[in-house]
């Protein structure tokens, strides 16, 4: 994992404008009273978002993609099919729906991430309020995963090899809360499980260990050894996928001059 700008684009106007955002607000309201209505009538709940909704979730689509430069946000890998408009905070319309419609809560995601790991969860640590309706302001809890846009994971994760790959562990300078905090991350999101994610970093780290012993081997010639150089420098860049482990090892063998 790697942070992200979301200034990087400009946000979309359906979303932040002061008018259209009242709108959606209204919306959002009226639909999840509807729901909660119907629910308790029938017992059954309705989990089928008005087209109005998930049109304006495919509208953001492109601009997601052009901030996480067509990777997830989670695994960092472009491994995903489609890919999903991720709901940091769930879609849920028992929990956080009136964050459905909010620019600050998308991410971009793998379908795996979205779908198969993080799914609805989102656990918060020890001690920490759940802010169950609008008038409680989210901003103060405390979750557990790790948001991309909103703190640097590269201080947040190391990476152990482990035979034939690199696996994420929480950073050992770290407290133990901390830790904690990031190993349950990685065990949520399965970023050490999952095994097209696996096969993604161990293919990277090979083509990594072979340009990175081109370029330090004072015996390759001066053309190789810039080509490797500008492939190590892509590699780590935002664009390069699982970046966050090739600045991790690009440090770790003291080379962060190639880390723009």
């Amino acid at each position: 994992m790697i942070s992200y700008n979301r200034n990087s684009v400009q946000s979309p106007d359906w979303l932040v404008d002061k008018r259209n955002k009242k709108q959606n607000d209204s919306m959002l309201l009226q639909f999840h009273q509807d729901t909660k209505k119907r629910w308790k009538e029938t017992g059954k709940k309705n989990t089928d978002w008005p087209s109005k909704i998930k049109d304006q979730w495919k509208d953001c689509r492109d601009k997601l993609i052009e901030i996480f430069h067509g990777k997830c946000a989670y695994c960092d890998t472009r491994r995903m099919g489609h890919g999903n408009v991720e709901h940091f905070r769930p879609k849920d319309l028992r929990k956080y729906w009136w964050l459905s419609l909010t620019w600050e809560n998308l991410l971009f995601s793998c379908e795996r991430c979205n779908q198969s790991h993080k799914r609805r969860e989102f656990p918060l640590g020890p001690g920490s309020m759940r802010a169950d309706e609008p008038l409680n302001n989210h901003h103060f809890e405390n979750n557990i995963i790790i948001n991309p846009l909103d703190e640097d994971p590269e201080a947040l994760i190391a990476y152990r090899n482990d035979g034939d790959q690199e696996n994420l562990v929480a950073e050992p300078s770290l407290t133990s809360p901390k830790r904690v905090r990031v190993t349950t991350h990685i065990e949520l999101l399965k970023l050490n499980e999952d095994s097209q994610v696996n096969l993604a970093r161990r293919e990277i780290r090979n083509v990594f260990n072979i340009c990175l012993s081109i370029y330090r081997n004072p015996k390759s010639s001066a053309s190789d050894r810039k080509d490797s150089e500008i492939q190590l420098r892509y590699m780590a860049s935002d664009d390069g996928e699982c970046a966050g482990m090739i600045r991790y090892l690009l440090r770790k063998h003291g080379y962060p001059k190639l880390i723009a």
